[in-house]
């Protein structure tokens, strides 16, 4: 547990519930139920916590700063001469893209969370005392206690996996991928899905040129699931992923003849962003 303080005068033992992860619409919030047990200082103190500042790290990692995390209402606290307890809760909003990063940085491992307590206090009959709380709480989540979580809130039906754009170095060689690449993306959010499928071959033409590959190079990529495709090595198989998605992509040039859904679109999307970054 924790004492809260506030000008060097403990009020209260916190400590942390199990952490919680609830779905909203288009994202979720971590949960952060406190379990707040007051001390007996004489005179007594009163307090009002406001807010916790978060940060993540994984195990033996740098901290990071995640958001800010707010009760429903300012949370007041009374010291009396026999201490009481009570609970509060404290909720940080996440999108699918903190997830995505809290992933990233966990590595699959467990999950280190430090909960920064901001508030103000001071003894009771005091009103020139208004001292500022600022008090460090900290929670370890094992790996299989997030995984958990994240399975009841459903977070395991999106895929975690962030591929962040523009990911390509600013060189020359890597423009003309990258800009069609982002004009894809832009082609994709009006709804112009082929377009946006066929600027997804091209940003896979400019790859396969800055890499040296030859015209006709699917070719022999697809070849070689005639001749030997249990002996393929893993470099081998994902040339097979690129040949297959450059001529899936090639659909976008011939709108009259097939409909590119959105459904369509956003796979090619999806996998040409993760191959050009796979090959960056």
């Amino acid at each position: 547990m924790t004492m809260l303080t506030t000008n060097m005068q403990g009020f209260a033992y916190a400590d942390f519930n199990p952490i919680g992860l609830q779905a909203t619409i288009g994202g979720f919030d971590l949960v952060f139920g406190l379990q707040l047990r007051t001390v007996t200082p004489d005179p007594q103190y009163w307090a009002v916590l406001h807010s916790g500042g978060v940060e993540v790290a994984a195990v033996g990692g740098a901290w990071k700063r995640l958001g800010q995390a707010l009760p429903s209402a300012p949370v007041h606290i009374d010291t009396t001469p026999n201490g009481h307890s009570s609970t509060c809760e404290f909720r940080l909003p996440l999108t699918i893209r903190h997830l995505a990063s809290l992933e990233e940085l966990r590595d699959s491992g467990d999950l280190q969370i430090k909960f920064i307590m901001f508030g103000t206090g001071g003894p009771v009959g005091h009103a020139e005392r208004n001292d500022r709380i600022h008090n460090e709480l900290y929670a370890h989540v094992p790996q299989s206690v997030w995984v958990r979580a994240l399975n009841d809130a459903k977070a395991l039906d999106v895929l975690l996996l962030e591929v962040p754009m523009p990911f390509l170095e600013q060189t020359p060689e890597h423009w003309e991928s990258t800009t069609a690449l982002r004009n894809a993306q832009r082609l994709f959010v009006a709804g112009d899905f082929a377009e946006s499928v066929a600027r997804c071959r091209t940003a896979i033409e400019s790859m396969t040129r800055r890499i040296g590959r030859s015209e006709r190079w699917t070719g022999p990529v697809f070849d070689t699931l005639k001749e030997k495709r249990q002996e393929l090595t893993k470099d081998e198989r994902e040339l097979v992923v690129e040949a297959a998605l450059f001529h899936f992509t090639h659909l976008g040039a011939h709108p009259d003849e097939v409909e590119i859904t959105r459904r369509d679109a956003k796979l090619a999307l999806s996998l040409t962003a993760s191959v050009l970054a796979f090959r960056n």
